[in-house]
């Protein structure tokens, strides 16, 4: 919900980079952004950290 509310603050083309901590972002993000019409330009993942960059549509 904050990645939204800020994505709809944002102009398109513009890049947001995401940190969390719940391993299901790593499923929701991307049908998120696909749902959306927005870029996942990259995921990473480390032990407790999983790390999102993704492009306004």
């Amino acid at each position: 919900m904050v990645t939204r509310n800020k994505l709809m603050d944002m102009a398109s083309g513009e890049v947001i980079k995401v940190i969390a901590t719940d391993p299901s972002t790593s499923w929701d993000f991307p049908n998120f952004c696909k749902f959306l019409n927005h870029e996942l330009i990259r995921q990473e993942e480390t032990e407790d950290q999983y790390f999102y960059w993704i492009r306004k549509g």
